[in-house]
């Protein structure tokens, strides 16, 4: 069993067989989160923790390749210790031990930086209003 899969037992979510088959299933749930949040009207508080947690990770993963921590830091805003808690359970629940180590060295350096994390989450809030 996959880490990811691991991660879930127990929980039921619905999505296609070929991204099951395609290794796909973090995408694929991810997916499922973001259609149940925005199509099906749910809270994310009312889905089951687990399956966040996978959605953190994949966002987490997202977000790093794409533009680093920083951009993690930015792109979760005020929920960043929210989404990290979910992301730091994630990871450990997949035995992804590395990166939740990372993770773990992340967040204490943003939380001893407040003042970097507040300029780093404004420069990109910044940035971000000048390409609408």
């Amino acid at each position: 069993m996959s880490g990811t899969a691991h991660a879930i037992w127990g929980t039921t979510v619905v999505i296609r067989r070929s991204w099951v088959q395609n290794d796909g299933l973090p995408v694929a749930i991810s997916e499922f989160v973001g259609d149940v949040i925005h199509a099906g009207g749910y809270l994310p508080h009312e889905l089951p923790p687990k399956l966040m947690q996978v959605h953190h990770v994949g966002f987490y993963i997202g977000q790093i390749n794409n533009g680093g921590h920083s951009q993690f830091i930015s792109n979760c805003g005020e929920d960043f210790y929210a989404i990290s808690a979910d992301v730091q359970d994630g990871l450990k629940a997949m035995d992804a031990l590395a990166q939740h180590q990372i993770l773990i060295e992340m967040i204490a350096l943003a939380t001893n930086s407040e003042a970097l994390f507040a300029l780093t989450v404004a420069s990109h809030a910044s940035a971000a209003r000048k390409h609408r």
